[in-house]
């Protein structure tokens, strides 16, 4: 999530907040607490994934480590993404 959406997310948190003040009925004002929950939880599940790039070393088949023209380990790259 790029750092705009987390704006605009804020940006209607604080609307919606703003709006519960002018709120009468019960019912409206559940509704636009669950909006604010609903928003907060998308947010946080945005900001929660982690791209992490990995390495893989390159292993001979007597276990040695290969490595390339210049003596560095070879390594393989990858991306991982998580959710914590």
């Amino acid at each position: 999530m790029s750092r705009n959406d987390l704006d605009s997310l804020a940006q209607e948190l604080s609307f919606l907040q703003n709006q519960l003040d002018s709120l009468d009925s019960l019912d409206d004002i559940l509704v636009t607490y669950e909006k604010m929950f609903s928003l907060i939880h998308q947010g946080l599940n945005e900001i929660l994934v982690k791209d992490q790039q990995c390495y893989i070393l390159s292993v001979q088949s007597n276990g040695t480590i290969l490595k390339d023209a210049l003596d560095q380990p070879v390594l393989q790259t990858f991306a991982m993404t998580i959710r914590l």
